[in-house]
């Protein structure tokens, strides 16, 4: 993952801390996936598309799909980054 191996790079502890954090979220998310806030997608394949941030590092994204009895993780994204370019959202 781009994002963590950046923050490894950069600062080992705040690299390690992202990870933990990442891991706890996505554990959330897996616990009550309808937290995250709904995204408009041209895509059908992507409708239904949500994203929620990272614990302690609300900068990054995780952008997500609920199928039948699992988390779909599509991407982790920062959010200073155009992401409407990414999913084709509007």
């Amino acid at each position: 993952m781009e994002i963590a191996d950046f923050l490894l790079e950069v600062s080992p502890e705040t690299g390690y801390d992202f990870l933990t954090r990442l891991e706890e979220t996505i554990s959330d998310l897996g616990k009550n996936p309808r937290i995250g806030s709904p995204q408009e997608a041209n895509d059908p394949e992507i409708q239904g598309l949500r994203v929620w941030p990272v614990k302690s590092f609300r900068r990054y994204l995780i952008f997500y799909l609920i199928r039948l009895d699992t988390l779909d993780i599509l991407r982790i994204v920062d959010s200073r980054r155009d992401f409407s370019l990414l999913f084709h959202t509007d």
